[in-house]
């Protein structure tokens, strides 16, 4: 496959010069704060008329080492012999999102399909059961990864487009098809979990009320400024919460905290809480977060080769915590990644694929990649 990454910068134009005018898919990283000033669709279709492209709103986009806020950041890519087919489906409530994810499912399954890549609006799309409804369409076979559209630390809107300007209430996929291409996924997040692991014995879908038969804000309102709901879940970015199966042993994911119900006095999860599995608080500092990113690279050191790209998701947490030093876990990434091209963004939540166990899970506040490339001779 051929493929370029481009800047073009939000008031100036473009600052690399596109080449490849009959790529097959564009993948465009815009922050949030531009969307509704820029024509981006417009601006892609001019340089790759006959690409599919898919327009994600970030809270920072990623080149390299390098993280960027006023520069669409674009990676266009022309296939020796996987063929692309994207779809868009709209989910305006969370109880959709199970419905929504089988109909993209649907639309995009055939055969030869290897990987669907997804964005979604975060606001309004249950991660989890959107996953939940592409595997109930789905073969585990076959890899899902990507993540959700950002409005920087707003937690308001998640913004994409598919061959179309970016919308809320959306999932946007695209299917990748064909027996040349190798996706590889790696996550992880390097937040430490503290203090016991506590039983849920009250929650309802996204809803955590109660652990240990005590109210959740009570609780965790010890560690966490909860008394302003506009700003919660700006402050919960430094204490997400570990969830486990429900045998309390393996871990399974963070969870972000999207809000608060004051009525039901109850944290709004980014995803379902299941009674009887088991939660633990977690904090994370640089160090930790630096390691994580680091472990997340060495798993996609088997994708280290110049003729592959790799998109890299990563929670807009990170960046909150990191501050003037959220480079530094792009710097490490590049370290161990130094043949392959890296592009992404930071985002409101992330989906990767565990190549292992054949599992697709949402994460949040985490590291994560995928690499992809093409075999001709498989």
């Amino acid at each position: 496959m051929k493929k370029e990454i481009a800047r073009y910068h939000c008031q100036n134009g473009w600052l690399d010069t596109p080449v490849i005018h009959d790529a097959n898919l564009v993948i465009c990283f815009v922050n949030d704060k531009w969307i509704e000033q820029l024509d981006t669709h417009f601006i892609c279709k001019q340089q790759y008329p006959t690409a599919d492209i898919m327009l994600i709103g970030s809270g920072g986009q990623i080149i390299e080492q390098n993280l960027y806020d006023d520069e669409m950041c674009i990676i266009a890519i022309k296939w020796n012999a996987v063929k692309n087919k994207g779809y868009k489906v709209d989910c305006d409530t969370f109880d959709k999102s199970f419905d929504a994810g089988a109909n993209l499912a649907k639309n995009l399954i055939q055969d030869d399909l290897k990987h669907i890549l997804i964005f979604a609006d975060a606001q309004h799309v249950n991660g989890e059961q959107m996953i939940d409804g592409m595997y109930s369409v789905l073969p585990k076979s076959v890899s899902v990864s990507g993540g959700f559209a950002s409005d920087n630390a707003s937690f308001k809107r998640g913004m994409n487009g598919l061959n179309a300007n970016p919308t809320g209430q959306s999932i946007i996929g695209m299917g990748l098809y064909g027996k040349t291409l190798r996706v590889y996924c790696a996550a992880e997040s390097g937040w430490q979990t503290f203090g016991p692991k506590r039983l849920v014995t009250k929650a309802k879908g996204n809803r955590l009320i109660e652990v240990d038969g005590q109210n959740i804000l009570d609780l965790y309102g010890k560690y966490v400024q909860l008394e302003d709901k506009n700003t919660a879940a700006l402050h919960a970015l430094y204490h997400p919460i570990a969830a486990f199966s429900n045998n309390a042993l393996e871990f399974k994911a963070l969870r972000a905290i999207l809000g608060i119900d004051e009525e039901e006095k109850s944290l709004i999860m980014a995803a379902n809480v299941t009674e009887g599995s088991k939660i633990q608080l977690s904090h994370g500092h640089y160090q930790s977060l630096i390691k994580g990113a680091e472990a997340a690279a060495t798993i996609l050191k088997v994708a280290n080769r110049p003729d592959a790209f790799v998109l890299v998701v990563v929670c807009i947490a990170r960046r909150v915590l990191l501050g003037n030093r959220t480079e530094d876990e792009l710097d490490v990434v590049k370290e161990i990644l130094d043949k392959v091209p890296c592009i992404g963004c930071y985002s409101h939540g992330e989906i990767a694929y565990d190549d292992i166990a054949k599992i697709c899970e949402q994460h949040n506040q985490t590291m994560t990649m995928t690499a992809f490339y093409e075999e001709l001779d498989a």
